[in-house]
């Protein structure tokens, strides 16, 4: 069994593996002289990021929580090391609590609190491609974690491709001025690497594409904290490319931090803030880029 494989089978995701006469038969279009073995998870699944947060905004909404959309946070009011409130471009809000889940932004909040949190905004392309027409059957997402790839079809006609390598941090550009488009040359090389792994794809055309950015931390793993300098202060950030998925079980964690003054579900230990400051690395022992 592969390494990937016993990992996935630990924490509780059903995963197969599968030889590669197996890959081949799952998608005849693969390639895949260089691949002797995959594992397969049959559960797996996506989610449609856009319509998945707006389906939580209107959960909470239904809640009674208020969302103030087209909003910023100018400044958080700090008194004797107590948060007091919070400064937006709509007026100040009184709290003794606030959660700072502000992403690649997350580095400036929690300074309006002075505290210190080495995140740096990172670029992230995703190239989508429109597979020609001797290939429009159901295929699976495909993960190429030797080479450093993704691949995940768009309905019957289109697949997205990303990149799963350690993405250079862009800590010299504002965030608002970070590319919001693929360049010419990304898109060469995304499209190069769906080629290798799918030569049909020799037929296909760029459709378009965007730019995310991440929010990285320097050992790739967020911050999901109470924040001890500051009395009220959480933070969930730095999550490098992989919160979404976790996205749940964090508001969980959040939740209890903030309601019970500690989290009951999980040890987040190794998300503490302190670990900058003490030099004490967190980076998961697993090699494959910003997966891990």
């Amino acid at each position: 069994m592969t390494r990937t494989a016993e990992m996935m089978q630990r924490i509780g995701i059903r995963a197969e593996l599968l030889a590669h006469d197996d890959l081949l038969k799952m998608e005849p279009q693969l390639h895949g002289d260089d691949i002797h073995a995959g594992v397969y998870e049959p559960a797996g699944g996506y989610a449609d990021p856009a319509l998945a947060a707006n389906s939580f905004a209107n959960a909470a909404r239904v809640l009674g929580v208020e969302i103030m959309l087209r909003t910023t946070v100018t400044d958080l009011i700090v008194n004797h090391g107590r948060i007091k409130g919070v400064i937006t471009t709509r007026g100040e809000i009184a709290t003794d609590q606030v959660i700072n889940i502000a992403g690649p932004w997350g580095a400036e909040i929690a300074a309006k609190a002075g505290v210190s949190i080495p995140i740096v905004p990172s670029s992230h392309a995703v190239v989508t491609l429109v597979r020609p027409q001797t290939w429009r059957t159901n295929t699976p997402v495909w993960s190429d974690l030797v080479n450093g790839w993704y691949f995940k079809p768009e309905k019957m006609g289109s697949i997205i491709v990303g990149s799963i390598h350690d993405i250079p941090v862009e800590d010299k550009k504002p965030i608002e001025d970070l590319p919001t488009a693929p360049s010419y040359d990304e898109v060469e090389t995304y499209s190069a690497a769906v080629l290798k792994r799918f030569p049909v794809m020799v037929d296909a055309r760029v459709q378009g594409g965007w730019v995310g950015v991440y929010d990285v931390t320097p050992d790739y793993q967020p911050v999901i904290d109470k924040i001890s300098q500051i009395e009220g202060f959480y933070c969930a950030v730095g999550f490098s490319g992989h919160g979404f998925k976790i996205g749940p079980a964090v508001g969980q964690a959040m939740a209890e931090l903030v309601v019970q003054g500690k989290c009951s579900s999980y040890d987040l230990q190794i998300f503490r803030h302190s670990r900058f400051a003490k030099q004490q690395s967190s980076r998961s022992a697993y090699a494959y880029g910003i997966i891990g």
